[in-house]
């Protein structure tokens, strides 16, 4: 009984991976994971672009 337990674990753990059919999932997931990095730099660079704009401005301001 406990071989039949074992022979249906390592099974099921090859047909997981060699299963095909998550793969369009696990790019989603990557995808998303690369469109917020993607964004949260937009947005850092977005941030330090308007610093350096307001220092230009108070700069021009002066003279």
């Amino acid at each position: 009984m406990g071989m039949h337990i074992k022979d249906r674990l390592v099974a099921g753990l090859r047909t997981a991976v060699t299963d095909e059919r998550g793969n369009a999932t696990e790019y989603i997931v990557i995808a998303g994971i690369g469109v917020a990095v993607f964004g949260a730099a937009i947005v850092a660079w977005n941030n330090g672009l308007s610093e350096y704009l307001a220092g230009v401005l108070r700069d021009l301001a002066a003279l």
